[in-house]
């Protein structure tokens, strides 16, 4: 897998929740269109067997990534090994199965690809499809340093990875900035995903990805600005896998992630709250209207002056920021170069990044 791509994730809460759900993304010719994962949470599923995760998979073979998130890892799987393994295994067709590190579910389950492939899935000296495999850890109380994502990174490959993944609880304002920094750093091919979860790090779900974060995850179902704008609603909006998770509308046909990249001129909205804010559907647009390599995004934050320290230093260009409340006082202190009416308020609503100096203010 080269480029990003899109993964809604599949939440049930009922094998006929999940099921309608998966028909509803499949039903969408966009969706089919741009080669869009879906992530089968069996482990929010609370009446699935080996048998109906066989059925679902088969719905959907070759866009299938077939996890059980464990409890230890921020999921609902508390089952034991055995009956584990034997899900794993009802779902040998899936193109990908992710495995948490804590699972202790991954020499295992290397072990039993012979018997898997007696169950429908093979190997690789018959030319049967095995699942490749996402080894994933979850840091569900914090994020950690960037050497420590990038040493997780080389740890997932040396045990046979075929794509790692690393997702951390964003708890300051440093943590969204510390994971994109560390896909920034991350010099093989070899495919990595990084995520800060929550809030604090919800902009990492559209900045990671311009930095190689292989897969965007998604919630299952298309916000309401898509249906006032006449479009039809194809998927129902389903429970969030994650927090801070976009849905595949916003990610596609807002954000439009696949069009950009590393040169993208980055700007946003920062304050707390700004998940409402139409801000990011409204200068999207006219950014795409005009050609303008440029993403806007939201910036939720806790303490603006360590917000803005890593915002000028992180590994993509930063272009300007809406500043809302709390933050407005803040940001008069932040910069460097005012005009008259910042001067005479001590509060600012538009930051300007210029490379001659840190920041101005309009």
């Amino acid at each position: 897998m080269s480029r990003m791509r899109y993964c809604v994730c599949i939440t049930g809460p009922t094998v006929d929740d999940a099921r309608r759900q998966m028909e509803s993304v499949m039903a969408d010719p966009d969706a089919r269109g741009d080669g869009v994962l879906m992530e089968l949470r069996a482990d929010r599923i609370t009446d699935i067997t080996p048998e109906l995760v066989t059925e679902l998979v088969n719905l959907a073979q070759e866009c299938i990534i077939f996890t059980l998130r464990s409890s230890e890892e921020g999921g609902n799987c508390s089952l034991p090994n055995d009956e584990r393994i034997a899900l794993y295994q009802a779902a040998a067709d899936a193109a990908y199965w992710d495995i948490d590190e804590s699972s202790g579910l991954w020499d295992a389950l290397a072990i039993k690809k012979g018997s898997v492939a007696g169950a429908g899935g093979s190997n690789s000296q018959s030319g049967q499809h095995i699942p490749q495999r996402i080894l994933s850890r979850h840091d569900i109380q914090g994020t950690e340093t960037v050497g420590n994502i990038l040493s997780w990174y080389i740890k997932a490959f040396s045990h046979g990875a075929d794509i790692a993944k690393y997702a951390g609880m964003a708890v300051d304002d440093a943590d969204g900035f510390t994971v994109l920094h560390a896909l920034d750093q991350w010099r093989s091919h070899a495919q990595v995903i990084g995520i800060a979860m929550g809030g604090l790090g919800r902009h990492t779900r559209i900045l990671g990805p311009l930095l190689g974060s292989a897969i965007a995850y998604c919630a299952g179902g298309w916000d309401d600005a898509q249906e006032q704008e006449g479009t039809q609603r194809t998927a129902e909006a389903g429970t969030l896998a994650a927090p801070g998770q976009y849905t595949l509308h916003e990610l596609r046909d807002v954000f439009c992630l696949s069009s950009h990249s590393t040169r993208t001129r980055v700007y946003g909205i920062v304050g707390n709250p700004v998940a409402h804010s139409l801000s990011p559907l409204l200068h999207n647009r006219i950014f795409r209207h005009f050609g303008i390599d440029a993403i806007y995004v939201h910036f939720a934050v806790q303490d603006f002056m360590t917000f803005i320290r890593e915002a000028r230093r992180m590994p993509l260009r930063l272009g300007g920021l809406s500043v809302t409340a709390p933050c407005k006082h803040d940001a008069y202190h932040a910069c460097q170069l005012l005009d008259d009416a910042s001067e005479t308020a001590e509060a600012v609503n538009t930051i300007i990044a210029e490379a001659s100096i840190s920041t101005r203010i309009l």
